[in-house]
């Protein structure tokens, strides 16, 4: 009787702690998201001090106490309690700018590298309009040698076997279904390559009599899957279209064709046409 009494006991202080929390979490959050991420990125940190305190007594009330250690120890532990709340808060911020603005998760590899280095020390974005861009891969000696036939080949032959960044095969990725559309008689606008940043979800414009399709493209690995934000995305775009063509509503079809695959909310809400290749 004792024993269910006991563990009657302990289950209900659990209960307690854990409504505690939850009711510390929801009035942190009722504050602002911002204070209650800030809270919640406190917390995680903290839950360590138990164990680095646990530490710094183990040094400090040893048999022969060590006190400088002890103390070394401490700061140490303070500083990596901080840097892992930093490090939430950090995490909590990217994760919201890619949930209002998916197209961050395909520039992510260009944005933190700055640019693209090509070949050693130059790049496209060092190059002006009228610039031969074959010099990013070839020498100096091979550039003044060689024909203008000989030396676009060679140099389309070493791009051909160069690193190539996500960003990089995402745009090959759109130019190929570009060429498909034209195959079929579209006239193809090549929206996302000519805009970057600017694109607004929009990576072709393909018209063909009095017709219209928008695409999204996503050359993604098979891992990572296609949500409904992305879908919405391309849903808002299409609305943004029409009204700046002074187009009726419906008349703009939209296509997301991809590499992976949809999560089952973002098949189910999807308009247009999926394509999943």
């Amino acid at each position: 009787m004792r024993e269910i009494e006991h563990h009657r006991s302990k289950a209900s202080e659990e209960l307690k702690q854990k409504r505690e929390f939850y009711e510390s979490v929801r009035l942190a959050f009722d504050k602002g998201y911002v204070n209650g991420r800030k809270w919640l990125a406190t917390y995680i940190a903290e839950a360590l001090r138990p164990i680095d305190d646990a530490e710094y007594k183990a040094l400090l009330y040893k048999k022969r106490p060590a006190r400088k250690a002890a103390k070394e120890l401490r700061d140490v532990k303070a500083d990596r309690r901080e840097t892992l709340k930093q490090l939430k808060l950090l995490q909590y911020q990217i994760a919201s700018y890619k949930e209002y603005f998916p197209i961050l998760e395909e520039y992510e590899e260009p944005i933190l590298n700055e640019r693209i280095p090509l070949k050693s020390g130059m790049s496209f974005e060092d190059l002006d309009d009228n610039s031969d861009r074959t010099i990013l891969f070839l020498e100096e000696e091979e550039y003044k040698r060689l024909s203008v036939c000989d030396r676009n080949q060679l140099a389309l032959a070493r791009y051909i076997k160069s690193h190539k960044s996500t960003w990089e095969i995402g745009r090959f990725y759109e130019r190929f279904i570009g060429y498909q559309y034209e195959s079929e008689g579209w006239d193809v606008e090549y929206y996302g390559a000519i805009k970057g940043f600017e694109d607004l979800g929009r990576d072709l414009v393909c018209k063909r009599n009095n017709a219209t399709q928008i695409i999204q493209a996503k050359c993604w690995s098979a891992e990572k899957v296609i949500r409904e934000k992305h879908v919405f995305q391309l849903y808002g775009t299409i609305v943004c279209y029409e009204a700046e063509n002074n187009l009726k509503a419906g008349s703009v079809k939209s296509v997301f064709i991809t590499t992976t695959m949809l999560s089952n909310v973002a098949a189910k809400g999807s308009v247009g046409k999926l394509v999943e290749k």
